[in-house]
């Protein structure tokens, strides 16, 4: 199990929801590749951005690989210069990067499959919470207990009153606070705060869409998904490469073992 170390460190004004309207916060974001096996769980470094009009969830290393195309795209960087450094990229385990936006009630959610960049919108209320009696003291915040059905599991999120942010992590929002730590039944996946910084504004370039991204539907997004696990080599094919038909046959065998093992997607269903 690839493990992360991180000193918790909260910044919490006293003053808060009063002077300053724009936060980032950090969470530990824990997935389970493989979900009968406990060694195969990763952990990153996720951030949601939030202001009074909408909020951005983004794994760390997704961000960090956006501000660079960003930079291509601003002629602040050359394509020389990224094939030079093309293997000290970040190499970000999940591409989401999920736009809340309050008024429209919507979630606007960009992500790739391999090469392709794809985003569609769904309803931001994607369930209905049920609060209830359990309460717990998390990092020093008094948090109480939800639970919620998402995409074939079900969520518990301990959330705080004290901070009065109606959002979280990933596509979960809607509750009386900020939710602190959110993790489904199973424990396949988990995302813990462990930071709450006042910034003065969202990265602009979080706001864009990426180069040549295809809007098409929800469902549509999750074919080519499960189109891609299953045969990857199809967008190799289409950039022109080919394989002879012995290492094809290699190929093909060795994503099936690894698909065998490592599908263990946040939402099982859609």
């Amino acid at each position: 199990m690839k493990k992360l170390y991180i000193t918790l460190i909260f910044i919490f004004s006293l003053h808060f929801g009063y002077s300053q309207s724009t936060y980032k916060i950090t969470y530990l974001a824990t997935s389970q590749l493989d979900s009968t096996d406990v060694e195969s769980k990763m952990q990153e470094i996720a951030y949601l951005y939030i202001n009074s009009q909408s909020s951005i969830y983004t794994e760390a290393k997704a961000m960090q690989l956006d501000s660079v195309f960003n930079e291509l795209q601003q002629g602040r960087l050359s394509e020389g210069y990224l094939l030079a450094n093309i293997n000290s990229l970040p190499k970000p385990k999940d591409a989401a990067r999920i736009v809340k936006e309050y008024t429209d009630e919507r979630i606007t959610n960009h992500n790739k499959v391999g090469t392709s960049a794809y985003v569609y919108t769904e309803d931001m209320q994607i369930g209905d919470w049920k609060l209830l009696d359990e309460e717990k003291k998390i990092h020093n915040f008094q948090c109480q207990l939800a639970e919620i059905e998402y995409g074939g599991r079900v969520w518990q999120a301990y959330y705080t009153t004290a901070i009065p942010l109606s959002d979280g992590p990933y596509k979960f929002s809607g509750l009386p606070g900020l939710i602190v730590l959110l993790q489904d039944k199973e424990e396949h996946y988990s995302f813990e705060m462990l930071r709450l910084d006042p910034i003065e504004e969202i990265p602009s370039y979080l706001n864009k869409s990426r180069k040549n991204t295809n809007s098409i539907s929800k469902q549509e997004y999750y074919n080519e998904y499960r189109k891609f696990t299953g045969n990857p080599l199809i967008q190799l094919e289409q950039m022109g490469v080919v394989l002879d038909e012995k290492n094809r046959r290699m190929a093909q065998q060795n994503i099936r073992n690894k698909n065998a093992k490592n599908y263990n997607p946040i939402e099982l269903s859609n």
